[in-house]
């Protein structure tokens, strides 16, 4: 096309925008093959070839070509100015600046403005540049202000932002957007308030709410700020999707329906377009989240590869916020890496980290906390802080910078405290010549598990006692009547129950190594009681109370065990392994029918075996379930609080704290349907034991004895083998299937109590064994997944209270006809796992 222009006459305006529509490399091609055909290449050419240039980030290629083309001119200087503006290159601009002076170009305000805007971060440099240009009487207009103003926001430098904005006054130069939100914050570093939201009236818009917001929470003014998160939501305000979620993780405000509609507005945008993102937005979302305690899954995932895919972007202050969400949400191992990679790399070319060591200090504080800061990340912070004369410091700060981290000491400053420590050590330490390998975060989980499973299976099968062999042992072998096994068996339960329910809360204070030790003790009592049954002439109410120390020991052993399911991925299958291992334990029971051995040879077994688990619980369990960062818990949108020891919880008491789940809505229909669930099987146990019983038998009917001595193990083990692949099931497609099958096996439980007759009570057992199955999984998998560490056993003893006031209906209705039970259980278990699969819905979109 070049080889042709001569003959065709080509303009240079053509061909400067021909220039000027090519990628950087492709312009210089171009303008070298026109001048080697002859085509007249003038200033216009020269000129549109250092703008592609500047639009491609090739600021060095930019100078070069200034300095090697026609005599420079002032667009030429003020483009290159731009492109070292865009590079962060910003003592290229000032040589530039100073070439342009030695040449007496004439500089003009668009130059004035890039050369402010590239020294800004420098925020000396921009005020002797103002003055320089008023000397030289360059108009500078509301741009150049606003431009030097902005490098005085980043530098908290308030006095000299008020100095500019009343020299902007006397020039008479129109205020803008930038300029009044600085006036804003500039009131607010003085502790005047009420100003600032008068200027907020003259300028709204979502960076001024930000900032009045952000100064009515540092001045303690937590009411103000509400009224103004109100106002900006019905002033019809364009807000950015990262506004809301901003606001909240702010204010530390867990109103479960406004922080869930500003989660999943924020989950809706990323998932259902395909826009990005700019990196400011991003690294507050995962500020928000982390505040929040949200950790939704593709959530996460959405905002990861927003993350990973501009990490070039996002400046220092952008880095820290990212850097602290995902450390303290566990949001990503990867991402933290990447940061720690990109921080290394910043600071190795030498990158403008130096500009404020908060923002690098606070960089190395949430990697520490990841865990994911290598010896190369360390020599590079070292050198860096070394070389600001801050390397001996030994007290830190939170970054001032930052108006998403400032006052933040309730939220992230309670999550990095605990490893605040290492920030120091190692700047005085000697940096080792190679990498140390990452040590894997849960390296322990197995064992735990494993340990777990292995208790659970051994001993706290020991609830099923009372379903078949032991009562049956006492009536037949000491002499019991069937009425005074049925009381031992009941009050042993209501022990549990009420035991369980009261116990549990203990484990979020007292850590899972005390409270197994606790539930072994009280089994190995219990245990050594029911060994000494002979010594007891009709001891009902002693024989009640030790099984029910040995059912409580059982649950409070399954209870220590079951926070580590949280350490898997698949949360929900390894909680449903532990419930399947605690009920077909069961069948071991089932299988010697205590005919074999006597009560005192067995239980005395049992009893060694739990004083020997006691002791290997006691030096394996640790005090707390997570004792890595990358441990934390997940906890489901929008519950706020976190793990013990791993996330900061809100400043508030811990009867508060325990309390917090039933704030929300689903915690209610999960107690609901489990409790309805929990009540209509032992509604149908009770009545499927009362119809094998007969009418006019005081002891215990042959075919009942038939029927639940070989039924009940076949049953009970056939159904809960599969209690593995229901927690599959949840892990695979979310809770909503699990709620489904819940309602399903409700249903058909009682309609094979009600509608079959005796001769099909094999299928009466499978259906009543299949719903404790469903149950008990997924309550157990529920608590795991949904809820912390540390509010696990609060919610268990919500779940044991609720499933006792509901079988007080229970047993009433056991006097009544089947049909009258059926009209009472099934509609209300309909009716409230559509609400509660409704819920879930919501929350997994």
């Amino acid at each position: 096309i070049m080889s042709s222009a001569r003959p065709f006459a080509f303009q240079p305006n053509v061909l400067s925008a021909g220039i000027g529509a090519t990628p950087w490399a492709a312009a210089l091609a171009v303008l070298a093959t026109a001048a080697g055909a002859g085509v007249l290449v003038d200033h216009v050419c020269v000129n549109a070839a250092v703008t592609a240039l500047a639009a491609g980030g090739v600021w060095q290629r930019a100078v070069d070509f200034l300095r090697d083309a026609l005599a420079s001119n002032m667009v030429r200087f003020s483009t290159a100015i731009a492109a070292c503006d865009a590079s962060g290159h910003w003592a290229v601009a000032m040589r530039i600046w100073a070439a342009m002076r030695c040449r007496r170009s004439d500089c003009d305000t668009i130059g004035m403005n890039s050369l402010v805007s590239s020294c800004s971060q420098r925020w000396r440099w921009p005020l002797k540049l103002l003055g320089v240009g008023e000397a030289a009487r360059i108009r500078r207009d509301v741009v150049s202000f606003s431009s030097a103003i902005r490098g005085l926001q980043g530098s908290q430098k308030w006095d000299q932002a008020a100095e500019l904005l009343v020299r902007m006054a006397q020039l008479e130069v129109p205020p803008n957007l930038v300029t009044r939100n600085v006036a804003l914050a500039a009131q607010g570093s003085r502790g005047d308030w009420q100003k600032s939201l008068w200027l907020l009236a003259e300028s709204k818009g979502e960076v001024s709410y930000r900032a009045a917001i952000d100064l009515c929470d540092l001045e303690g003014q937590g009411e103000q700020a509400r009224v103004l998160l109100n106002e900006a939501h019905v002033s019809g305000t364009d807000l950015s999707i990262s506004f809301y979620p901003w606001a909240f993780g702010r204010l530390l405000l867990f109103e479960a329906e406004s922080t869930h509609d500003a989660l999943f507005s924020a989950l809706h945008v990323l998932h259902t377009s395909e826009v990005r993102l700019p990196p400011q937005e991003v690294a507050t979302l995962v500020w928000s989240s982390a505040m929040l305690s949200a950790s939704n899954p593709l959530f996460s995932k959405l905002l990861c590869e927003q993350a990973l895919s501009q990490m070039l972007g996002f400046s220092p202050e952008d880095l820290l916020l990212l850097a602290w969400g995902a450390a303290a949400s566990a949001l990503n191992f990867r991402l933290s890496l990447q940061i720690v990679e990109e921080t290394t790399q910043r600071l190795a070319d030498d990158a403008s980290f130096g500009v404020d060591p908060q923002v690098l200090l606070g960089v190395v504080w949430a990697s520490h906390f990841a865990g994911v800061a290598g010896p190369g990340f360390r020599a590079a912070v070292a050198t860096q802080l070394r070389r600001l004369v801050v390397a001996t410091a030994h007290g830190f700060r939170l970054p001032p910078a930052t108006a998403c981290c400032k006052g933040s000491s309730s939220g992230l400053n309670a999550v990095v405290a605990t490893r605040a420590s290492p920030v120091h050590s190692f700047l005085d330490s000697e940096v080792e010549a190679q990498e140390e390998p990452l040590q894997p975060a849960f390296s322990g989980r197995i064992w735990f598990f494993g340990l777990g499973v292995l208790l659970n299976v051994l001993l706290s099968g020991a609830l099923i006692l009372g379903c078949t062999p032991f009562q049956d042992a006492l009536v037949r072998r000491y002499g019991y009547s069937t009425a005074d096994a049925t009381t031992i068996w009941g009050n042993g339960f209501q022990i549990l129950v009420m035991g369980t329910a009261l116990t549990s809360p203990i484990l979020d204070v007292i850590g899972p190594r005390w409270f197994a030790a606790i539930g072994l003790s009280s089994e190995c009592v219990g245990l050594g009681v029911l060994a000494h049954t002979a010594s007891y002439d009709h001891g009902v109410l002693i024989l009640s109370f030790a099984y029910g120390l040995v059912g409580l020991g059982g649950n409070m052993l399954m209870l220590s065990s079951m926070p580590f399911c949280q350490l898997f991925q698949r949360s929900s299958t390894a909680a449903s392994i532990m419930m399947g291992a605690y009920q077909a334990a069961g069948f071991v029971f089932m299988l010697l029918t205590l005919e074999a051995f006597d009560f005192w040879t067995f239980f005395s077994t049992y009893q060694l075996i739990a004083g020997v688990g006691l002791l290997a619980s006691f030096f394996a369990f640790p005090d707390a379930p997570f004792s890595c960062p990358e441990d934390t818990p997940r906890c489901s949108l929008p519950v706020p609080p976190c793990g013990r020891g791993a996330c900061g919880r809100p400043e508030s008491s811990a009867l508060q704290h325990a309390f917090a789940p039933l704030r929300f809505s689903r915690t209610w229909y999960f107690l609901l349907c489990f409790s309805l669930s929990a009540t209509v099987a032992a509604w149908c146990g009770g009545t499927f034991y009362a119809q094998l019983k007969g009418k006019d038998h005081e002891a215990v009917d042959p075919t009942m004895s038939q029927s639940l001595i070989f039924w009940m193990p076949l049953a009970s083990n056939s159904t809960f083998l599969f209690t593995p692949l229901i927690g599959a099931l949840i892990d695979a497609r979310g809770f909503r299937p699990a709620i489904f099958l819940l309602c399903l096996a409700t249903v058909g439980c009682v309609a094979s109590v009600w509608l079959l007759p005796l001769t099909w009570q094999w299928l009466t057992l499978l259906s009543l064994n299949w719903l404790l199955a469903v149950t008990y999984s997924l309550q157990l998998s529920y608590i795991t997944c949904k809820y912390a560490a540390d509010q696990f056993g609060a919610v268990m003893s919500f779940s044991t209270v609720m499933q006792s006031v509901i079988n007080l209906v229970g047993v009433y209705l056991l006097s009544c006809p089947p049909s009258r039970a059926a009209a009472c259980f099934v509609p209300a278990c309909v009716f409230f796992c559509a609400l509660w699969a409704r819920d879930e819905r919501r929350a997994s979109v």
